[in-house]
């Protein structure tokens, strides 16, 4: 299980973590995601709260991207993982020269990889192989996949179950709909089969990718949608600590 955090006021998001645990119980895996939104005095006060929940890891407590994304703020993601018994997770940083930041500054204990972020299938590959070199846990991260993405993270998984270790993260089993032949993967009992016909072993569907195409006007329709949806629920940007509702 993972909970995203950014929304809401961070104290009300740790104490939801706490009934996620108590009611899912010590045998479930459980992470926490607060997507870079927290400022610093906000982790350093709260986690010693969250290491009683014995979580999986803390992923991107803070934001770790650098200028232009061209290099890792490492020194805040060290000073956290220092003082924290509960393994930190470090994200956007889906490329070598990245990783080989969070490596040089021992600032992690587990990587996301990403194909999209990566360049492509074979740098993701040897994104993941050299994290796994150099001692890091290494995830999947989750939020592109429109089928394509979903399938060539579970040939990721299948090629390298000894070091992707970590149960993929997916918000793929969200979404309405695909551009896949047949419709979207299957999930059955929380696992999805490799395909296994030649290449990635799926084939687009034609009149979904039309459906699903964004052009300029469902852009501005989408927009006017979420400034509506926004506007309707009362969020606003009031402080560091939610930087998650400018998404």
């Amino acid at each position: 299980m993972k909970l995203k955090c950014g929304s809401n006021q961070p104290e009300a998001e740790v104490a939801l973590a706490g009934d996620l645990r108590a009611a899912a119980g010590r045998e479930t895996g459980l992470r926490v995601d607060p997507n870079g939104s927290w400022s610093l005095p906000t982790v350093l006060r709260l986690l010693k709260r969250l290491e009683s929940l014995d979580l999986e890891y803390i992923e991107e407590p803070i934001r770790v991207q650098g200028p232009a994304d061209a290099t890792t703020v490492t020194a805040l993601l060290k000073r956290i993982r220092g003082i924290s018994a509960t393994p930190i997770a470090a994200d956007h940083c889906y490329r070598t020269n990245l990783l080989a930041q969070i490596i040089r500054d021992d600032a992690a204990d587990v990587v996301l990889a990403d194909v999209f972020g990566a360049g492509g299938i074979e740098p993701a590959l040897n994104f993941c192989r050299l994290a796994s070199a150099f001692g890091l846990g290494v995830a999947m991260h989750s939020g592109a996949e429109l089928c394509i993405g979903q399938v060539v993270k579970l040939h990721i998984h299948a090629a390298l179950p000894d070091i992707v270790t970590h149960a993929g993260d997916s918000i793929y089993p969200e979404y309405a709909d695909g551009v896949l032949q047949g419709g979207k993967q299957k999930v059955s009992n929380g696992a999805m089969a490799v395909p296994q016909a030649p290449g990635l072993g799926v084939e687009l569907d034609p009149d979904r990718l039309a459906r699903w195409e964004l052009t300029a006007d469902w852009h501005r329709e989408l927009d006017a949608f979420w400034d509506h949806t926004k506007a309707l629920i009362g969020v606003t940007y009031p402080t560091s600590d939610m930087l998650m509702r400018h998404y």
